[in-house]
């Protein structure tokens, strides 16, 4: 098992390890959850809105769904 190089730090990690992201065809790994926070921070942060505003829009409408599938379980039946 080889060595991994975190994208944002340059901390090598062994294999297995880590947070590995697909994207723009692109493997990324990183070291822990810091680091890949601040990559994807910067990267939404510096992208078109444009370009995401569908995405952020579904993914809100998603999460929304599910706090309130899991609201209405948790509520008592009678």
């Amino acid at each position: 098992m080889g060595k991994l190089v975190c994208a944002v730090c340059g901390r090598p990690f062994p294999q297995g390890q880590g947070i590995a992201l697909e994207l723009a065809g692109k493997n990324l790994q990183f070291h822990n959850k810091d680091c890949a926070y601040r990559f994807l921070r910067q990267l939404v942060t510096e992208v078109d809105s444009d370009c995401i505003s569908g995405q952020v829009k579904r993914l809100i409408d998603l999460y929304e769904e599910r706090l309130n599938e899991a609201a209405k379980s948790k509520q008592k039946k009678i």
